[in-house]
């Protein structure tokens, strides 16, 4: 009788033993799960989280919930937890990515491929030792990103386990997914401006924004979770125990009978909550028709048939699961009712073959550029995050700018991590698709069919959009994913653990190795959020009131550059940044910039502000202090480079360029800034080894090949200026009267000469306009150079076609400036063969017959101008020439022997 007492008193103690603890480990999950719900809600509506600022509160909450995590694993009597397995490809695309920025010894070469070659080209230091990254601060960055992401697989895996909190977790996503959908939407319907987020913000850089998201694409991708999230949601509350009628198809009663009978039903179980879970698949999916994204709308659709489909094999729905089907077709009324169907399907009629590229997207251009890469940056690829200067060397001038992204997240996968990092991206995919089937097959529970539903719309949805966007690089959609991934595991592995029939996904991890490696996380990312912050403050100077791009004679002024260099110093020599270091140099080239200012006013107060600016930039310093040493005026040049706008300012400003080469040696804007500084100093053989990497890296960047012409012109060294004038006007013929002034003399600088010959025979192209402009705008008539240009001209217009009338006006200029007056007249009447009515080539023929006495002829052609033409200037200059043609004939008559 006692033991049997005792027995029943243990029993009871341990059973408030265990209320307790539970308690206790309920008191630890509210705060995590409270503070990653938070992160999920606020990271997109901070333009996705792409600024360190939102990075950093995204940090900080994983950080939160990753602690009392910690704590509540060490409370629990579990021996073992279930942990993704998703986790492991995730820990060694951590590995590969830290791998990418150590500094790599000989032993560890084979690993490299081109950063070999182009590191110590590029820093100008064969001791470099080279590391995978070609951008080690970019992927410092992201090596933080994926730190968040592995801590939110394990937050979204232990903090939505119970019913309760799985419905809590699919309701946050689903509403976060509805009001960006609705301001998305509303946005696009009231803005005039379409490159404007939240009515005010404006993109510089350009854009295709929707909602808070930069890029519509990446907006798509978010809200392609969210709306998985809702059909979760709807596919729970909706789904019951059979009763009633049978299924669909069965022979026993009239099919309009049952069907009458599941209508019935249906609209009877109807409730406030059932009817919002419906209407919330609806309206984000009309935000996502309204994003005008081809490829979210694509994955919208394929995403929807494969679920649907496989719902119906698998489950063997009743009618509650019909739903999906009218919901889509009422989503896409909406939008067109909206008018954004219309749009929509013109996007669509826009998409390009493979033959003909879009002017606006141009993916097909830059993949084929940036394949070589694939095979010649080594076994890793190119570092994460660093697709932008893999683009920036390969970049065959057909695209305009440098793509950030690949726009392809496989593609990118492959440049970046090497084919090792595709495998474990693909791993990642097949491994959600197994949980998604796995909890459609062989759950029971409303729960486990639902979350079944949503990992299955999401995976395929998502994994068809990263074929043309790479949303999963923005911050706020890494987050959303990682913890939509880790809630969906816990639950397929938690299944497979009831099941009798053992699997594989019945693994659990030990609690000892669950705490160890959750306490690293929460290592890394109490770093990585202090590495965050410190990067926060610094871009929020950068960034701040006084951007580089505002940079004028009056802002900032001198005292504000002397408070900004004090604010800024202790946080760049704290922190890693190449966006710090940058910033500082160029904030000292400012000071002494300011600093001549203040000395050019005090000597010349009568010229603006304005023209004095301009006459302070770095290549003017430069110029000045050439143009000393060529006058012989050495002491007056060393006493120049010994003035306190130089000295105080332009070797701190050498030093914090060469960390940002150091950081970002891809950057062509540091080589540039550092070789014009270096040409300041006198260091002319560093000067033009900066200036050719800064050419290398943009090569399409026409400012810079002006600028590197221009400074070879005030080293003295005509044959270098020769040939970046000739690129130069090979890619931007526009650049051409510039380049003129400059060779010239037309913009009185002190420069060198280049000869006439050698501007006629090597600086002009093979550009028949440009060499006549030449011969007829800049070079005298008795000039060698003269006939060179224009034999040069007629040489390349010799094949031209009959229909080719642009360059046939040109050949015949080009023919009459050589005196061959009857080939001239012939091309023109050729061009007049095509055009008849053409006035101005009317009064180009007259002129020539009237300068070589065909007065009867020229006189027909002005006569035809002034009863066809309909230019009263041509008409005016007509009557002129008609006048001088009489004056002629007065002359002929006096002078004849009859007269």
């Amino acid at each position: 009788m006692n033991q049997t007492d005792n027995m029943t008193l243990g029993a009871t103690l341990d059973s408030r033993n265990q209320t307790s603890t539970a308690d206790i480990r309920q008191k630890f999950e509210w705060p995590g799960r409270i503070c990653i719900l938070v992160a999920l809600l606020v990271s997109p509506w901070l333009y996705g989280s792409i600024y360190f600022s939102a990075q950093f509160l995204m940090a900080i909450c994983c950080l939160v919930g990753i602690g009392f995590l910690w704590f509540e694993s060490g409370v629990s009597e579990r021996r073992s937890l279930i942990l993704p397995y998703l986790l492991v490809p995730l820990f060694f695309g951590i590995v590969l990515t830290l791998v990418q920025i150590i500094p790599l010894g000989e032993s560890a070469d084979w690993l490299l491929g081109r950063q070999k070659e182009l590191y110590p080209m590029l820093t100008g230091s064969a001791a470099t030792s080279p590391s995978i990254s070609m951008s080690t601060s970019d992927t410092w960055d992201q090596l933080g990103l994926l730190a968040i992401a592995f801590a939110a697989l394990c937050l979204g895996c232990r903090y939505f386990r119970s019913t309760s909190h799985i419905k809590l977790f699919l309701t946050v996503v689903t509403v976060s997914g509805v009001a960006i959908s609705l301001f998305g939407l509303m946005q696009a319907l009231t803005t005039k401006e379409p490159n404007r987020i939240f009515w005010t913000v404006e993109l510089l850089g350009g854009g295709q924004p929707f909602g808070p998201y930069v890029n519509r694409n990446n907006a798509a991708g978010y809200l392609l979770i969210c709306l998985g999230a809702s059909l979760g949601l709807l596919t729970i509350l909706m789904t019951r125990p059979q009763r009633g009628p049978k299924p669909l198809g069965t022979k026993d009663l009239p099919f309009w009978t049952q069907f009458n009978s599941h209508v019935l039903r249906f609209v009877a179980d109807l409730d406030a909550t059932k009817l919002a879970a419906v209407m919330c698949p609806i309206v984000i999916s009309v935000g996502l028709i309204g994003s005008l994204s081809r490829g979210g709308v694509l994955a919208w659709l394929i995403g929807a048939g494969v679920t649907l489909l496989a719902y119906g094999l698998i489950r063997r729905p009743t009618f509650s699961a019909f739903i999906f089907i009218p919901a889509c077709g009422v989503a896409i009324l909406i939008a067109f009712w909206l008018g954004m169907g219309d749009q929509l399907m013109h996007r669509m009629e826009r998409i390009e073959t493979v033959e003909v590229l879009s002017q606006t997207d141009q993916r097909l251009q830059h993949w084929k550029d940036t394949w070589p890469a694939t095979r010649e940056f080594g076994l890793l690829g190119s570092g994460v995050g660093a697709y932008d200067e893999v683009h920036r060397i390969y970049n065959s001038g057909h695209t305009q700018v440098v793509f950030r992204y690949a726009e392809n997240q496989y593609y990118q996968a492959i440049v970046e991590l090497g084919w090792p990092g595709l495998t474990l991206l693909t791993i990642s995919w097949l491994l959600m698709l197994y949980y998604s089937l796995f909890l459609l097959a062989k759950g029971a529970s409303a729960s486990t069919i639902g979350i079944g539903v949503a990992s299955l719309f999401v995976t395929v949805s998502v994994s068809v959009a990263s074929f043309f966007d790479y949303g999963l690089y923005m911050p706020a959609n890494m987050l959303l994913m990682s913890l939509f991934c880790g809630f969906v595991a816990y639950h397929a592995q938690s299944l497979s653990s009831r099941l009798k029939k053992k699997n594989w996904l019945r693994l659990e991890t030990p609690n000892g190795i669950a705490q160890l490696l959750l306490l690293v996380t929460f290592a890394a990312i109490a770093m990585f959020a202090l590495d965050f912050y410190r990067k926060w403050q610094i871009q929020s100077v950068v960034r701040g009131e006084h951007p580089v791009r505002s940079f004028s004679y009056d802002s900032p002024t001198l005292p504000e550059v002397d408070s900004l260099i004090e604010q800024l110093r202790p946080m760049v020599e704290h922190t890693r940044s190449g966006e710090g270091v940058d910033y500082m140099a160029r904030l000292l080239i400012h000071r002494s910039r300011l600093q001549l200012l203040e000395s050019l006013s005090r000597d010349d107060q009568a010229s603006e502000p304005k023209q004095r600016w301009q006459r302070t930039s770095l290549d003017m310093m430069h110029e000045n202090a050439w143009a000393l040493q060529q006058d012989g005026q050495i002491f007056s040049a060393a006493e120049f480079l010994r003035e306190d706008f130089i000295m105080e300012n332009l070797p701190w400003a050498k030093q914090y360029l060469l960390e940002s080469r150091k950081i970002d040696p891809m950057e062509s804007q540091t080589h540039l800034l550092l070789g014009q500084v270096n040409a300041i100093n006198g260091k002319t053989a560093a000067a033009s080894k900066d200036m050719e990497r800064a050419i290398m890296l943009a090569p399409n960047k026409t400012d810079l090949k002006y600028l590197a012409g221009f400074y070879y012109l005030q080293t003295g060294n005509s044959a270098m200026a020769t040939r970046h004038f000739r690129d130069l006007l090979e890619t931007s013929p526009r650049q051409f009267r510039k380049v003129m002034q400059i060779i010239f003399g037309g913009a009185n600088r002190n420069v060198s000469a280049i000869s006439e010959i050698a501007v006629a025979r090597d600086v002009v192209p093979d550009r028949p306009e440009l060499l006549y402009s030449l011969a007829k705008r800049h070079l005298s008539a008795s000039s060698p150079a003269r006939e060179l240009a224009l034999r040069r001209a007629l040489g390349l217009l010799q094949e031209v076609s009959a229909s080719d009338r642009d360059n046939l006006l040109i050949k015949a200029e080009v023919l009459f400036e050589l005196q061959q007056y009857a080939d001239a007249i012939e091309q023109f009447e050729s061009c007049l063969d095509s055009k008849p009515h053409d006035s101005q080539t009317q009064f180009r023929v007259a002129q020539i017959h009237a300068m070589l006495s065909d007065l009867e002829t020229a006189e027909s052609k002005l006569n035809d101008i002034l009863r066809m033409g309909d230019s009263e200037q041509l008409k005016k200059r007509s009557r002129n020439l008609l006048k001088q043609i009489e004056k002629k004939r007065e002359q002929q008559k006096a002078n004849s022997p009859n007269g």
